[in-house]
């Protein structure tokens, strides 16, 4: 009882628990370093209800999101319901991943997701997300949003590295 009433009081706020951020509300991490989320090995997964959000910004340093570095295995897995947004002001990527890790999202996820970035979106890895909502990637110049070896689903459609789209029957 007493966790229903403080809640009613806060925001936004997160709890970590094993692996596992739950975002309730709406929160902001802006960083001017290193990456506000750095996942160095095992799984960290991402979960919330359908009103939370988490929104990752980086105004210098590095992405928003780094998944690991090129030794070891790391994966990012978003569930739930909660938006995820991560975005970068520069030329570095939204998320910095490498070829041993994955950022996708569990089954029935249905958050939206935007990354965004001068650069790429997603640069390395296994990406897989898929949404019964949206999925947003931008960049302001002329390269593929996304340098992934998977797809990304949105609604009824998958988009393969850069951002052709084909119906769901031709994803692979």
């Amino acid at each position: 009882m007493y966790l229903q009433k403080r809640q009613k009081f806060l925001r936004g706020y997160i709890e970590y628990n094993n692996g596992t951020i739950i975002v309730h509300g709406d929160v902001t991490f802006t960083s001017a370093g290193s990456s506000p989320i750095y996942v160095k090995s095992g799984t960290l997964t991402i979960t919330g209800d359908e009103d939370a959000s988490l929104t990752l910004k980086c105004t210098s340093g590095g992405s928003p999101v780094q998944i690991s570095s090129a030794n070891t295995s790391a994966n990012l897995v978003l569930a739930g319901g909660v938006n995820f947004t991560a975005t970068r002001e520069s030329t570095v990527l939204a998320i910095g991943s490498y070829s041993k890790n994955n950022f996708e999202t569990a089954e029935n996820y249905s958050g939206d997701i935007y990354l965004s970035s001068k650069s790429r979106a997603i640069n390395g890895g296994n990406v897989n997300l898929k949404t019964s909502r949206s999925i947003s990637l931008s960049n302001n110049v002329n390269q593929s949003l996304c340098n992934s070896r998977k797809y990304l689903t949105r609604g009824k459609q998958c988009c393969d590295r850069g951002s052709k789209c084909f119906s769901n029957d031709q994803c692979g």
